[in-house]
């Protein structure tokens, strides 16, 4: 992976930022965003544990336009994923 200089991030720097907070009740989420370049892309996520016994949940980048997460177990609570993709020009 090649070092990113700081200063790429600078407002002149970034081409887009998406962001939202979506509700996971089921297994698995598909998060549509728009499209995005995978290789100028970072994904940046916060969940709020409503438990400790809560399972762990895990997102990633799936494609240009879509954000996947994945829950360790079937245990359904409401989880509430914060999440943020900022796409450098």
């Amino acid at each position: 992976m090649a070092d990113v200089p700081f200063s790429n991030f600078g407002a002149s720097g970034v081409k887009s930022l998406q962001r939202g907070v979506s509700t996971v009740t089921t297994a698995d989420l598909d998060i549509t965003i728009s499209a995005v370049d995978t290789s100028k892309a970072i994904l940046f996520t916060d969940k709020a544990t409503q438990t400790a016994s809560d399972p762990q949940v895990y997102c990633q980048l799936l494609n240009s336009t879509t954000i996947r997460v994945i829950r360790q177990s079937s245990n359904t609570s409401t989880r509430f994923i914060a999440w943020q993709v900022l796409e450098y020009r």
